[in-house]
């Protein structure tokens, strides 16, 4: 029989009713027999025993109770078949190493193979120090040296050199370079570096003038006048003699000597002999003394210079003052005929025959013009 918790006033017992009239009540199930305890002051009435109901549905288990003492062992039984063997277990790990064993005695070689193709070859080592020099050896027989010009053989110092006398040309050069920090000696028809004026020299016929090459122009003349045409002064050309240009001192004085002025005299020039003169270009070694640096030159009386301007209306300018010094002045020589007419000189007007000459025409007062005035 099964019971349960009620709630007050209701208690239902089998096919008989029990009629509780307290709440409360517990009830327990035990070994088939129903014991209702009273609380409260219920009231028990026992009814006929009704017919065993089913089984009702087992309780919790129980905690275990305590483990009984061991048996006794009973005798092995008989050994079961062997069971099919098992996969093989995995790999362990390697042992430790064992001593090497002694070594065999060596067989007997084998033939050799074919040579193998030869491999790259490796980068070249350090180069190793130098060993100590040997001792010289005696020294031998001297032999007979002969040389061919131009080349030259000194026996004394057992030398070649070259003879440049003896050269006649230099071919097939691409150019001439020259040692810019040598100052070589001049000598005529040789070509130096001239550091001071930045460009080559080239000392000319003679060795009086030197040529600044690319600074300068000059013109070998002769002078056929019968006396010395001195360095420095102004010279105008008067004919040729032999197809040499001939000159004489130019002169401020007269048409003629203001006619054909080509320049300064850079050395002194004997009578029937050749010199030259500078058409442009620098003019070394001269009196400036009197003159400033920057001062134009004109032409003056008998070749000299001056750097007043006429007043004649002939006026040659020659050109410029460089270096004011009593011995070692500089002028830049660049002669130019100025546009003005030359006073006295011949003049010719179109559609008039004949010659004129030019010639100062006062207007009035102070007031003067040049003209051609015809005879």
């Amino acid at each position: 029989m099964r019971f349960s918790n009620l709630g007050a006033n209701a208690v239902l017992v089998t096919a008989a009713a029990l009629t509780l009239v307290n709440a409360g009540l517990m009830t327990t199930s035990l070994t088939g027999f129903a014991h209702i305890t009273e609380q409260l002051g219920s009231t028990l009435v026992a009814g006929p025993k009704g017919d065993t109901g089913e089984t009702g549905a087992a309780g919790p288990q129980g905690e275990p109770g305590p483990r009984g003492a061991t048996g006794l062992t009973g005798p092995m039984g008989p050994a079961g078949a062997s069971g099919d063997q098992g996969a093989a277990g995995a790999n362990g790990s390697d042992g430790v190493d064992g001593q090497d064993g002694a070594n065999g005695q060596d067989g007997a070689a084998g033939a050799q193979g074919p040579v193998g193709d030869q491999g790259p070859i490796g980068e070249q080592g350090i180069q190793g120090i130098q060993g100590p020099i040997g001792l010289t050896g005696p020294q031998g027989p001297t032999g007979v040296v002969s040389a061919t010009a131009p080349l030259i053989y000194d026996a004394e110092t057992q030398t070649l050199s070259l003879n440049l006398d003896q050269i006649d040309r230099l071919g097939a050069l691409g150019y001439l370079q020259f040692d810019t920090s040598v100052d070589a000696p001049e000598a005529p028809g040789r070509i130096t570096w001239n550091d001071a004026d930045g460009t080559a020299n080239l000392q000319l016929k003679d060795g009086a003038v030197t040529l600044q090459i690319g600074q300068e122009s000059v013109q070998l003349v002769k002078n056929i006048t019968g006396s010395t045409l001195l360095n420095g002064r102004a010279v105008r050309v008067t004919g040729s003699s032999g197809g040499r240009i001939t000159v004489e001192h130019a002169d401020n004085n007269s048409v003629t000597g203001a006619t054909g002025v080509i320049g300064v005299l850079t050395e002194d020039v004997l009578t029937g002999e050749n010199g030259y003169v500078t058409t442009y270009g620098l003019v070394h070694e001269l009196d400036t003394s009197q003159w400033s640096p920057g001062a134009p030159l004109y032409l003056n009386g008998t070749g000299q210079l001056t750097n007043v301007r006429p007043t004649n209306g002939r006026i040659v300018q020659l050109g410029f003052v460089v270096t004011q010094d009593s011995s070692q002045g500089v002028i830049y020589v660049a002669p130019i005929q100025n546009f003005e007419p030359i006073i006295g000189g011949i003049c010719q007007v179109p559609g008039q025959a004949g010659t004129g000459v030019y010639g100062w025409h006062n207007l009035a007062g102070s007031r003067w013009i040049v003209v051609c005035d015809y005879p």
